[in-house]
C-alpha cells in the first residue's frame, strides 16, 4: 500500500455527532471504574492486614482488569464492524446501562453513607481522568489505519466532530488540570529560558517524530499541525508558556491568564473576519509559518483551553478549603462547569448564537468549549461514581505514573505495525485483535514499569 493510499484513507472526513463522541469517550472508563470497585472493593491499604500482591494475584488483577477496562475501548471505537445506525443504538443502550446501574448504586452509597462524611479522593479522579484520556488515545492512533475504525472518528478536514479531534484537547486539559498554578504550589519565576529548558524532552520528541516521518516516508496527515509541527511541539509550547509565561504570576496569576483569553477572544474574531479561510484554504507557500499555520496558531486555542483547566483545577479539586465528600463544594463548583461549559458549547455552535463550527484545525472557541464541556463531563462523572476507600484501576495508576514514556511507546508500537503489515487489508476481526493485542503491550509495559517502581521523567 502506497504512502499516498494511506494518507487517502484518513483524509477529508466530517466526524459524527457530538453524543456518539461523548458517549465513546465516557462509557468505557466509567464502566470500568465501576466493574474494578465492584469486583475488588475496599482498598489494600485500608486493609491493615493485607499482604503484597503476588506476582500471579498481579497477572490476575491485569487480566480481569484489561478485559472490563480496556477491551471495552477497543470494542466501542472499533465498533465490531457494525454499521453506524446499530453503534449509535449500541452506544446509546451502553449510556442507559451505565446510568441505570450509576442510579442503583447511588441509592446504596446513600444507605450506607448514613451521613458519615467520606474524604474527597481528588487525586484519584484527576489521575483516573488522565489515564482513560490516555487509553482512549492510545487505542484510536492505531485503531484509525485499519478499515474497522469508523471513518467518521478520524480527525475531520475543516470542521465537525470526530473522536480523534479531542486527543491534544484533552492531553492539554488534562495537563492545566494538575498544574502547578492550579495546585496553589506557589510562585512559580521560571521565565521562558528555564521553562525551554525543562520541555526540551518535548522538543526533542517533536523533532526525532518529524525526522522519522519524513525519513522513512510515512504516512502524514499535514492539515492536522502543518508539515513539520506535531502533537509533542504543542505539548512543548504550552508547557513554555503556561509555565515561563503565566506562571510567572504565582499564586496572582490571575490577571495573566484572563490575559490570554481575552488574546483568544480577539483571535475568535480574527477566524470570523477571514483567518478561518487562510487556515483551511488548500496549498502552502515556501514560508514556514504558513507551512505550520494549523500548529501556530493553534496554540492559542490549546493555551487557552489548558488556562481554563486550571481554573477547574484550581477551585474544584485543589482548594485548600475543601474538606470532606458529604461537604465537598468542589462537587458543586463542577456541576457547574459541566453545565456552563456545554451552554457556552451550544450558544457559540450551529443550535446558537455564534452559529460557529467545531474546527481543530484552527482550534477555536466553539472547538475549545467541545473539549472543555467532555472533559468536565468526564471529570464529573468520575467525581460521582470513585470511592475513597475502593480500589482505583490499577492499570490506569500505572499509566498515570510514566504517562509519557507509555504514550511514546504507543507511537512507536503504532508506527512498528505500519511499517510490517498493510493495515488497510486487514478484516475487522483481524484488526480487532491486532489493536487488543497492542494494547496489553502497552498497558504491560506501564504495569512492569510501575512494579519495578520506576517513574521516567522525560
Amino acid at each position: 500500500m502506497s504512502k499516498a493510499e494511506r494518507e487517502a484513507f484518513v483524509h477529508g472526513f466530517n466526524g459524527s455527532t457530538a453524543f456518539d463522541v461523548l458517549t465513546t469517550t465516557l462509557v468505557p472508563p466509567l464502566i470500568g471504574v465501576l466493574l474494578t470497585q465492584e469486583l475488588f472493593g475496599a482498598s489494600r491499604s485500608s486493609r491493615p492486614s493485607s499482604r503484597p500482591m503476588t506476582a500471579g494475584m498481579l497477572v490476575l488483577r491485569f487480566t480481569v482488569e484489561f478485559a472490563i477496562v480496556i477491551l471495552p475501548a477497543v470494542f466501542l471505537q472499533m465498533r465490531l464492524g457494525l454499521e453506524l445506525d446499530a453503534a449509535h443504538a449500541r452506544t446509546g443502550l451502553l449510556g442507559l446501562a451505565f446510568l441505570i446501574f450509576f442510579s442503583l448504586r447511588l441509592l446504596k452509597q446513600v444507605e450506607k453513607r448514613d451521613g458519615i462524611d467520606v474524604e474527597m479522593p481528588s487525586r484519584k479522579i484527576v489521575t483516573l481522568h488522565r489515564s482513560a484520556v490516555s487509553v482512549l488515545t492510545y487505542v484510536a492512533i492505531l485503531a484509525v489505519d485499519f478499515r474497522a475504525f469508523p471513518r467518521e472518528f478520524c480527525k475531520c478536514e475543516t470542521e465537525g466532530y470526530g473522536l480523534m479531534d479531542l486527543g491534544t484537547g484533552s492531553f492539554v486539559f488534562a495537563s492545566g488540570l494538575c498544574s502547578p498554578w492550579s495546585r496553589g504550589k506557589g510562585r512559580s519565576d521560571k521565565g521562558l529560558l528555564r521553562s525551554f529548558l525543562k520541555s526540551l524532552p518535548l522538543f526533542i520528541l517533536g523533532a526525532v517524530r518529524c525526522a522519522a516521518t519524513k525519513g522513512l516516508d510515512y504516512q502524514e496527515h499535514v492539515s492536522e499541525y502543518g508539515t513539520h509541527w506535531n502533537f509533542f511541539f504543542t505539548l512543548c509550547a504550552i508547557n513554555i508558556l503556561s509555565e515561563g509565561l503565566l506562571g510567572a504570576g504565582g499564586e496572582g496569576g490571575w490577571s495573566r491568564r484572563g490575559g490570554i483569553l481575552l488574546a483568544f477572544s480577539v483571535y475568535q474574531f480574527a477566524l470570523t473576519q477571514g483567518l478561518q479561510k487562510y487556515v483551511e484554504r488548500e496549498g502552502r507557500t515556501s514560508n514556514i509559518f504558513d507551512m505550520n499555520r494549523e500548529g501556530l496558531l493553534g496554540t492559542l486555542g490549546y493555551l487557552s483551553l489548558n488556562v481554563v483547566a486550571e481554573f477547574i483545577g484550581r477551585v474544584a479539586f485543589w482548594r485548600k478549603d475543601v474538606e470532606k465528600w458529604g461537604k465537598w463544594e468542589g462537587g458543586n463548583v463542577l456541576t457547574g462547569v459541566v453545565v456552563l461549559a456545554w451552554v457556552v458549547f451550544l450558544l457559540l455552535t450551529d443550535d446558537g448564537c455564534l452559529k460557529l463550527a467545531v474546527s481543530r484545525r484552527t482550534t477555536n472557541a466553539a472547538y475549545v468549549a467541545w473539549a472543555i464541556a467532555v472533559n468536565a463531563s468526564l471529570l464529573l462523572g468520575l467525581a460521582a461514581i470513585v470511592r475513597p476507600n475502593e480500589q482505583s484501576v490499577m492499570i490506569f495508576e500505572a499509566i498515570n505514573r510514566n504517562g509519557l514514556v507509555v504514550f511514546l511507546i504507543a507511537n512507536l508500537l503504532t508506527g512498528a505495525v505500519n511499517l510490517s503489515i498493510d493495515t488497510l487489508a486487514v478484516g475487522n476481526l483481524t484488526a480487532i485483535k491486532i489493536v487488543a493485542g497492542y494494547m496489553g503491550l502497552v498497558c504491560g509495559v506501564a504495569m512492569v514499569l510501575d512494579k519495578f517502581d520506576l517513574t521516567i521523567k522525560l
